[in-house]
C-alpha cells in the first residue's frame, strides 16, 4: 500500500495531523477506570478502533472528507451507531441487563469527554468512533491513495464531484457481483468461470456501478460472485470495499457477503473479512468421496480437504453464514443420510440445496447438466424425514425450511418463492453489464443494459424488462389454478425457462399448471394443521 502523496487530488485533502489522533486516543485511554459503563464504552472504541495488520493501510494520515463533526451528544450517539452496536462495544449480550440504560450512562460520559477536546480533538475522536463501529466506512479515513492510484483517486472525485442527485428512496436492491469470472476449480456441472483476459471487473466500471447503486436506493445488498471472488486477494477486497467507504451515503446502508469454493482462503483473507463484516457461504457437495468427483480444480486434483479446512476456519472466526450444495446425481446416490450426517459432523447449521442447472445459450436453449424436478423434490423430501427421524431440525436447509415456513404461515425466505422477483434482483458482469439473475446470464435477452453507461432507473424502465415482467406474470396466472400457487408464487422463472427449454429440446410441451413443487408441498402439508388452508390458491397479484 502506497503512502499518501503531499498532492491529494483536488476536494478531498482535509487531513487531521496524526499527533492529533494519536493524542485523543491516549487521553482517552488515560481516563479513570471506574468499572461502569462508560469505562466499558472507552476500553472498546479503544480496542476495536486499533489498526491490526492487513486490515487497513497503516498511513500516518487522517483524511476528515466522509466524516461529521460531533458538537453534541445526539452527533455523538449518531456516530456510536445503534443501540444494539452499542449494547455489543459494551459487551452485553442482546435483550440481557439493561442495556439502553448503560448505554446512554456511556454515552452522557463519553460526551463530557468529547466537551472538552478542542475541535481537532473531537474530529480524532469521531475518526476513533467510526474505526471502532462502523469498519467499512472507516476505511475512508484513510487517505484515498493509501488504496488507489493517483487516476483512481480522481475517479473517484470526479464522481463525488458530479453526484448532484439525491437517494431516490427506492427501499433497496440485490445485487449479484461478478467482480472476477476467473477461477481456479472446473466444477463438472459449472458453467460460471472464464478464462479471458479480461474477466476482472475495472475500477472504472466498479465504480460506475456502486455509484449507481448507492445513490438509486437505502440498502444494497451486495453478493460477491464469480468465478471465485476471493482470488482478488485481500488486497484487492479491500480496495472493492474502500471503493464502497468513499461513494457511500450516510443515509445508505449496504452489506457484503461471498460465495466462494473455499481453496484459496488465507489468515489475511479472514481478518480483512472478519475485520469489515463480511459473510462467507461455501460450496461443498457433501462428503469428501461425493465433493471430490465434481468440485475438482483445473489440473484434477480434489479439493475437499482445503474446503473443510477453510469451513473450520470461517466457523472459528464467525463468519460463515452457510454451505452451498448442488443436488446432483452423485449427491443423490450417496444418499439424504450421509449428506445430513456428514453436514452435521462438520459443524454446518446452515445449508442450501440447489438443483444441478444447465447453462443458457444465446438462442434460448440450454446445454449441460439438468437435475429433473421431480428427482429434485423426492430428495428434498428424503432430507425432510430422515431429519424427523432424528429428531434435530440441524441443519436448517433453506429450500426444505421456506416451504415450511409458508405452511406454517410465515412469509418466504428466499427469492425464489417471494414472486414477481424481476426489477428487485440483477446480476452485474465484469465489463458492467447487468442481468436478471445470473442464472439467465449467456442468454443475450435477459441483459437488460450496462451499469458503466446506463443509469439504474433507465434499466429498471426499460422496454426489455417490461417485457419480461409481462411474460413471468402471463406465466404465472396459468398456474394460479394450482392449489399451491398461493404459497410458491410460481417459483423461480429460471425454472420455468430451464423446463421450456428441455420440453422443446425432447419435442414435447412444459408444463403449464404448476412450477413443479406441487409434490413437495403436498407431501409436507399432509396431516399439518397450519395456517396454509385458505392461502394456498390466493393468486399474487
Amino acid at each position: 500500500m502506497a503512502s499518501f502523496d503531499a498532492r491529494p487530488p483536488s476536494g478531498v485533502a482535509t487531513l487531521l495531523p496524526p499527533a492529533v489522533y494519536e493524542a485523543t486516543r491516549a487521553r482517552l485511554a488515560a481516563l479513570a477506570d471506574d468499572g461502569g459503563a462508560g469505562a466499558r464504552l472507552r476500553h472498546a472504541l479503544l480496542r476495536q478502533s486499533a489498526i491490526t495488520a492487513g486490515v487497513m493501510p497503516p498511513s500516518q494520515h487522517v483524511c476528515l472528507d466522509r466524516l461529521v463533526a460531533l458538537r453534541s451528544p445526539e452527533t455523538l450517539a449518531a456516530a456510536l451507531g445503534s443501540p444494539g452496536k452499542l449494547a455489543a462495544a459494551l459487551g452485553l449480550p442482546p435483550g440481557e441487563g439493561d442495556p439502553e440504560g448503560q448505554a446512554g450512562s456511556a454515552v452522557r460520559e463519553l460526551w463530557e469527554f468529547a466537551a472538552s477536546l478542542d475541535t481537532p480533538g473531537r474530529q480524532a475522536l469521531e475518526v476513533l468512533i467510526r474505526r471502532a463501529v462502523d469498519p467499512l466506512r472507516a476505511l475512508a479515513t484513510v487517505p484515498m491513495s493509501a488504496f488507489f492510484s493517483p487516476a483512481e483517486s480522481r475517479r473517484l472525485v470526479e464522481l463525488l464531484h458530479a453526484r448532484g442527485r439525491q437517494v431516490q428512496g427506492l427501499l433497496g436492491v440485490t445485487v449479484i457481483m461478478k467482480f472476477t469470472r476467473l477461477c481456479n476449480l472446473r466444477c463438472s456441472y459449472c458453467h460460471d468461470w472464464r478464462a479471458e483476459q479480461d474477466q476482472r471487473m475495472s475500477f472504472d466500471v466498479l465504480t460506475a456501478v456502486l455509484d449507481r447503486l448507492f445513490t438509486a436506493h437505502r440498502f444494497v445488498r451486495i453478493i460477491w460472485h464469480g468465478g471465485e471472488p476471493l482470488l482478488l486477494g485481500a488486497g484487492g477486497i479491500l480496495k472493492v470495499l474502500a471503493a464502497q467507504a468513499w461513494l457511500l451515503p450516510p443515509a445508505v446502508e449496504v452489506s457484503n457477503s461471498v460465495q466462494t469454493n473455499g481453496t484459496v482462503l488465507s489468515s489475511d483473507l479472514i481478518r480483512v473479512l472478519a475485520r469489515h463484516q463480511v459473510a462467507v457461504s461455501v460450496s461443498m457437495d457433501g462428503p469428501p468421496d461425493v465433493h471430490d468427483q465434481t468440485r475438482r480444480t483445473a489440473g484434477g486434483r480434489g479439493t475437499a480437504d482445503r474446503v473443510r479446512r477453510s469451513i473450520r476456519e470461517l466457523r472459528g472466526h464467525e463468519l460463515l453464514s452457510g454451505v452451498l450444495v448442488v443436488v446432483t446425481p452423485a449427491v443423490i446416490r450417496a444418499g439424504a443420510e450421509r449428506l445430513l450426517t456428514f453436514l452435521r459432523e462438520e459443524g454446518i447449521g446452515a445449508v442450501g440445496l440447489l438443483p444441478a442447472r444447465p447453462e443458457s445459450r444465446a438462442d434460448g436453449s440450454v446445454r449441460g447438466l439438468c437435475l429433473p424436478v421431480d428427482e429434485y423434490c423426492r430428495f428434498l423430501l428424503q432430507v425432510h424425514r430422515i431429519r424427523d427421524r432424528m429428531g434435530d431440525p440441524r441443519p436448517r436447509v433453506r429450500e426444505l425450511d421456506a416451504v415450511l415456513g409458508l405452511l406454517d404461515g410465515r412469509p418466504a425466505s428466499f427469492c425464489e418463492l417471494q414472486g414477481d422477483c424481476l426489477g428487485q434482483y440483477f446480476s452485474v458482469e465484469p465489463n458492467g453489464d447487468v442481468a436478471h439473475c445470473d442464472k439467465f446470464v449467456g442468454d443475450p435477452g435477459y441483459t437488460l443494459g450496462n451499469l458503466a453507461v446506463d443509469d439504474l432507473t433507465a434499466v429498471r424502465g426499460s422496454a426489455r424488462l417490461s417485457a419480461l415482467r409481462t411474460a413471468d406474470a402471463s406465466r404465472r396466472v396459468e398456474m394460479e389454478q394450482c392449489p399451491w400457487y398461493g404459497l410458491c408464487r410460481g417459483w423461480c422463472p429460471h425454472e420455468a425457462y430451464v423446463s421450456s427449454a428441455t420440453a422443446q429440446a425432447d419435442g414435447r410441451d412444459a408444463p403449464r399448471d404448476c412450477c413443479g413443487l406441487s409434490p413437495l408441498f403436498s407431501a409436507l402439508a399432509a396431516g399439518r394443521t397450519t395456517p396454509h388452508t385458505g392461502l394456498a390458491r390466493q393468486a399474487t397479484p
